[in-house]
């Protein structure tokens, strides 16, 4: 299955005790379908083809698909948030999704506005004596 982005949105929803019943199979079947990332995921959240470019949901439309799947009005989107922001999004209880690449690798294979290898993942905490990040991988 593709849908990080669904598997990191449930994930964060659950944490913050909403669609604790939610199976990510009909989550991510619920999500909207769109040939416009920005509008709906875009291709197949359950298949792989084609693989040249990435299936994926833009930030918005998936903020909002947050919102009204869940009620809860409070998902915001952070692009552009420095890793302190971040981080005190974490110390007020709030995991964040963060799209990157797979394996943290170079992007690459650019088409819609995304890479082929991108990854979505859910950062939900770090060591304040370090300042390392904790990522919550999907795919795992």
């Amino acid at each position: 299955m593709n849908g990080c982005e669904a598997a990191s949105l449930l994930m964060a929803l659950k944490y913050k005790e909403y669609l604790s019943n939610m199976s990510l199979y009909q989550f991510a079947s619920d999500m909207p379908k769109s040939d416009n990332p920005n509008n709906g995921f875009y291709l197949d959240i359950f298949g792989t083809e084609p693989t040249n470019v990435s299936h994926w949901i833009a930030p918005e439309a998936l903020k909002n698909f947050g919102i009204s799947s869940s009620g809860n009005a409070n998902i915001v989107i952070g692009t552009g948030l420095s890793l302190d922001q971040l981080d005190r999004e974490l110390d007020n209880n709030n995991p964040v999704i963060i799209y990157m690449t797979a394996k943290f690798v170079e992007p690459k294979n650019w088409s819609n506005n995304a890479h082929s290898n991108l990854h979505v993942q859910l950062l939900t905490g770090y060591n304040k004596i370090t300042g390392d990040q904790i990522i919550v991988d999907p795919w795992k």
